[in-house]
């Protein structure tokens, strides 16, 4: 469980350390991908605790020993611990924290740099993609026309080949001797 290292060196950046040169190295990307390695963390523990209850025997009359029984049930529980205390907890902190730079990122925009600007180069493509597009719209029709043709050719020969079959299996049914 590599992720697991490098996500818990991280704890400390996730839960508020007190330098500050440090809180600003953080970006949402980074975070981003600590939250990753959080959620796949969560995921290895959750498929671990499946694990665990697959493994676990129905009291179904059969005696299990108790020592097997009570390591599983510390497994689970201690999976459980974990999932709930420290992963999604960490998760919780990184998803405030993400959005809290986002909303700082969207506010120190200004309403221009959000709005898409169309270039003269831009309209220019735009215009031979109109000019070309009954060029697509025959080369679409040749294509349909030919996968039309495919697919009747296709029909063809299933219904050949269970022909045949049916031929085959009629011959095994006349030539099997009888009970």
């Amino acid at each position: 469980m590599a992720s697991g290292s490098s996500s818990a060196s991280n704890t400390k950046l996730e839960f508020g350390d007190t330098n500050p040169h440090m809180d600003t190295s953080i970006n949402a990307l980074s975070l981003c991908r600590i939250g990753q390695e959080t959620v796949q963390d969560i995921m290895f523990k959750t498929l671990e605790t499946f694990h665990i209850l697959k493994l676990a025997h129905i009291p179904n009359g059969v005696s299990i020993p108790f020592n097997s029984h009570q390591e599983r049930l510390n497994k689970l529980n201690e999976n459980l611990q974990i999932m709930t205390t420290k992963l999604f907890k960490k998760l919780r902190i990184i998803y405030d924290k993400v959005n809290e730079l986002d909303n700082v990122d969207v506010e120190s925009r200004s309403q221009a740099d959000l709005v898409a600007v169309v270039s003269k180069r831009d309209s220019l493509t735009m215009d031979t993609d109109k000019r070309s597009l009954p060029l697509r719209d025959n080369e679409r029709e040749d294509l349909v026309k030919a996968l039309v043709a495919k697919n009747n050719d296709l029909h063809l020969i299933i219904e050949q080949l269970r022909s045949l079959i049916w031929d085959i299996n009629s011959m095994l049914v006349m030539a099997s001797p009888k009970h």
